[in-house]
C-alpha cells in the first residue's frame, strides 16, 4: 500500500517506472529513480536539471499513469496462503497476489491486491471480487475442517447408507428408506449451512439428525440380516424381475408397503393381476426353488 500518498514520488510508482518501457522515453529520470527510492518532496533532489525537475513537478503523474496501461492481469487473484511473497511494487509480504505481465516487454511482476490500485485497466475487472471469493472459501474450508473434527464419521457414515440403500439384497420397508433419505439430505444441508455461516446451533442440529442416522442405519442392517434368507422376503432378485416383466405394476409399491414381505396382501394382487400364473416358475426359482402355495383369503 502507498504510505506516502502525497509524495511526488512513492516507492510503488518509481519501481512501476522502471520496470515499465514508458522511462526509456525518459532516459534522464532513470538516474534519479535509481538513486532515489522514494522522493516526497522535490526539495529532496539536488544536482538535477531543472528539466527533470519539472517533469517531477508536471508531468510525473501523466506519465505513471501511462507506464500502468503497459500491464496486463495474467490470472485470478492468488492465495500464497502460509507462502507469502513480497509485492514486485512496495515489496510488502502477501498472501493475495495479482500476476500481471507487460505487453510490449513480457515481463511478469506480482503485485499485493492493494498496489494493484495502480493499474486502472486491471482494477476495473473483478480484483477485489476474487480477493473476496478467496477469503471467503478459507473460510470455508476452515468450517469444513473444524465440521470432521467435530463428526470424523459423519461422511463415511452417509456414504454406507447409500451404498446399502442401493445395494440391498432385499426390499427395505417404506418408513426405514424414506427415514434413511431423509437424514442423509437433511445433514447435507445443514453441513452446507455450517460451512456457510458455523453457528454453533447448526452444530447442534446435525448432531441430532447423525445420531437418528445412525440409529436407522442399525435398524436396516438388522433387517437386511435377518430377512436375506426368509423365502417370503422380496429379494433383489425378485425386485429386478418385477422392474423387468411389469414396468407399470403396482407390485413393488405394495411390497414396500408390507414391510417388504410377500404377504397375505401382496399375494391375493398378484393372483388377481394374473402375475404368478404366467411367472409362477420363475418366482418360485426366485425363491430359492422354495415351495409356494398361494392361498387366497
Amino acid at each position: 500500500m502507498n504510505k506516502y500518498r502525497s509524495a511526488v514520488l512513492s516507492t510503488e510508482d518509481r519501481q512501476l517506472l522502471l520496470s515499465s518501457r514508458t522511462i526509456e522515453s525518459y532516459p534522464d529520470l532513470i538516474p534519479v529513480l535509481e538513486k532515489h527510492t522514494k522522493v516526497k518532496e522535490i526539495d529532496e533532489l539536488i544536482n538535477i536539471s531543472e528539466d527533470v525537475k519539472n517533469i517531477f513537478k508536471f508531468s510525473i503523474k501523466s506519465i505513471i499513469a501511462d507506464a500502468s496501461k503497459e500491464w496486463v492481469q495474467t490470472g485470478k487473484v492468488f492465495d500464497r496462503q502460509n507462502l507469502e511473497t513480497k509485492c514486485s511494487l512496495c515489496g510488502t509480504r502477501t498472501r493475495y497476489i495479482c500476476y500481471i505481465q507487460n505487453i510490449y516487454t513480457g515481463k511478469r511482476l506480482n503485485v499485493g491486491t492493494d498496489c494493484i490500485e495502480k493499474f486502472p485497466d486491471i482494477t476495473s475487472s473483478n480484483v477485489k471480487l476474487e480477493k473476496q471469493e478467496l477469503i471467503k472459501l478459507e473460510k470455508n474450508n476452515r468450517r469444513r475442517i473444524q465440521l470432521g473434527i467435530s463428526f470424523p464419521n459423519l461422511q463415511n457414515d452417509i456414504s454406507e447408507v447409500e451404498i446399502l440403500l442401493k445395494s440391498s439384497p432385499v426390499i427395505l420397508p417404506d418408513s426405514l428408506e424414506n427415514d434413511l433419505n431423509f437424514y442423509i439430505s437433511k445433514l447435507r444441508k445443514l453441513s452446507n449451512s455450517y460451512i456457510t455461516t458455523s453457528k454453533n446451533s447448526v452444530l447442534k442440529n446435525i448432531e441430532e439428525i447423525y445420531n437418528r442416522l445412525l440409529l436407522r442405519k442399525k435398524t436396516m442392517i438388522n433387517f437386511i440380516e435377518l430377512n436375506r434368507h426368509n423365502p417370503f422376503i422380496c429379494s433383489n432378485i425378485i425386485k429386478h424381475w418385477i422392474e423387468s416383466n411389469y414396468k407399470k405394476s403396482n407390485i413393488l409399491n405394495i411390497i414396500r408397503r408390507e414391510k417388504g414381505f410377500i404377504t397375505n396382501t401382496t399375494i391375493r394382487y398378484i393372483w388377481e393381476s394374473g402375475f404368478v400364473s404366467s411367472h409362477e416358475a420363475e418366482l418360485k426359482n426366485s425363491l430359492n426353488n422354495t415351495s409356494l402355495i398361494l392361498v387366497v383369503c
